[in-house]
């Protein structure tokens, strides 16, 4: 559910929510009831994590660039 206005990015980008942003108390206890009768489903599967071994090569084969006055 989004209560706050943002902008969900990343892994929360592909999650489809409930958005409460402007609506009275009733009309959010309402929107809330609707919602639990139906089965939300993001319209794009969302990628699955990858494992932290693989994750973990990945990230060595990326050259490292040192903090600036290290």
């Amino acid at each position: 559910m989004r209560v706050r206005q943002c902008l969900p990015t990343g892994l929360l980008g592909s999650i489809v929510y409930l958005d409460l942003v402007g609506r009275s108390e009733v009309e959010a206890q309402r929107e809330i009831v609707l919602a639990l009768k139906q089965r939300l489903k993001p319209e794009i599967r969302p990628e699955f994590p990858v494992e932290f071994d693989q994750a973990m090569k990945v990230r060595e084969k990326k050259p490292r660039v040192p903090y600036p006055g290290a």
